[in-house]
């Protein structure tokens, strides 16, 4: 990977720990972004904006850097920016934020790059995933806690799955049996110290490439929740997780609304029938008339049928949005996994539901899918382990 470093002053150390990876560094100093030649980024798979004042000058300089390349990944490394500046920095195209420019946590950007793989690092799949349910029953939180455990399948992902579903959200039950000692109100309250690796300590470990922030299971403890806590947490999971993946609920709560743009896909998951189609075009509105940026929505559409009440290429003419992925109704697969408490991939791994998302997994990752061993099978089957 070649890394491209633009500093405001010379760096006192230079992170010559990525020149023995393999990697190849190139170190410039610009003392101010003014006229700041953004075709320097085509140059770089890699570059990292160090020293700069987090102002209206790095967010355009960051925007026109993807604009001009959009295959390099833009970091800035910046001390304790604001999480509404961090939110405004990923916007404009930042792929991290690196937290300060000393040597390790400079190489650490680069390692959390590097993982991601290169089809990330060209920005051609999105690594942060929102998912909403058009209407109740139509399966979001089933999508998105499959979806969260397919791409925990592919070799090296890391998978932050966040239940935003408020209050009273039920993603966790889809993926685990046991109750998780921290909950998001629990992270929220450590905002002001909270890093990647007290996020990791503080969430569910459901498996070794699946994180879980289960939402409040009082109303006490969600009516605390603050939509910018909840925007840096989401922050903060993006920077740390090669995937993130939220259940957003309805997605028209404060908080939902909130970190809606921070996404960069938002999955509108529908059945084929007319309340779907209905409540679809409505929520598009509502989110158009608030200003989100609805380009990055895509439609799941669950449960085909042979006959739908409305075929799925007027649904989604009608809505003007484009079909991401299809599943068929798999009863069983779902009813066992609600009562293991495990991923529809582990109680019907063999079932067409779960290849659909085994494909659209590893279609994401740019990496296939990992083979259970067979211990690993057999302790499936035992529920054990």
């Amino acid at each position: 990977m070649k890394v491209l470093i633009i500093s405001s002053r010379p760096l006192e150390r230079q992170p010559s720990e990525l020149n023995t990876r393999g990697d190849t560094l190139l170190c410039q100093v610009l003392p101010d972004l003014v006229g700041f030649p953004v075709s320097t980024a085509r140059t770089a798979d890699a570059l990292l904006l160090v020293g700069f004042p987090a102002d209206a000058r790095l967010l355009e300089a960051v925007r026109g850097c993807v604009e001009a390349a959009p295959d390099c990944a833009v970091v800035p490394v910046l001390g304790n920016p604001p999480a509404d500046y961090v939110v405004q920095l990923m916007q404009a195209g930042a792929v991290d934020v690196a937290s300060s420019p000393f040597p390790q946590d400079m190489v650490a950007a680069v390692e959390r790059l590097r993982s991601r793989g290169t089809r990330n690092l060209a920005g051609s799949q999105p690594h942060s995933i929102a998912v909403i349910s058009a209407k109740g029953g139509d399966g979001a939180t089933c999508i998105a806690a499959n979806l969260a455990s397919a791409l925990a399948r592919c070799s090296g992902v890391r998978v932050m799955a966040i239940d935003l579903s408020l209050p009273f959200g039920d993603l966790d039950i889809h993926l685990t049996t046991e109750q998780s000692q921290n909950d998001l109100a629990d992270v929220l309250e450590q905002s002001e110290r909270l890093d990647a690796a007290l996020l990791d300590t503080l969430s569910h470990h459901v498996s070794d490439g699946v994180r879980l922030i289960s939402s409040p299971a009082t109303f006490e403890r969600f009516v605390g929740i603050q939509p910018a806590q909840v925007t840096q947490l989401v922050g903060l999971a993006t920077r740390s997780y090669n995937f993130v993946v939220a259940d957003l609920g309805n997605g028209t709560d404060p908080v939902s609304l909130g970190v809606f743009d921070l996404f960069e896909r938002v999955l509108l998951v529908t059945t084929l029938d007319v309340p779907s189609l209905r409540r679809s075009a409505k929520l598009l509105r509502l989110w158009r008339g608030m200003g989100r940026d609805c380009s990055r929505v895509r439609l799941v559409v669950n449960r085909v049928s042979s006959e739908p009440e409305v075929p799925l290429a007027q649904f989604a003419s009608t809505l003007g949005v484009e079909v991401a992925y299809q599943f068929e109704d798999e009863v069983h697969g779902v009813n066992e996994s609600l009562l293991e408490g495990r991923s529809v991939l582990e109680t019907a791994p063999s079932s067409d539901f779960s290849k659909t998302f085994q494909r659209w997994a590893a279609e994401l990752s740019g990496t296939p899918i990992r083979k259970d061993s067979a211990w690993t099978h057999l302790k499936h089957l035992l529920h054990v382990g």
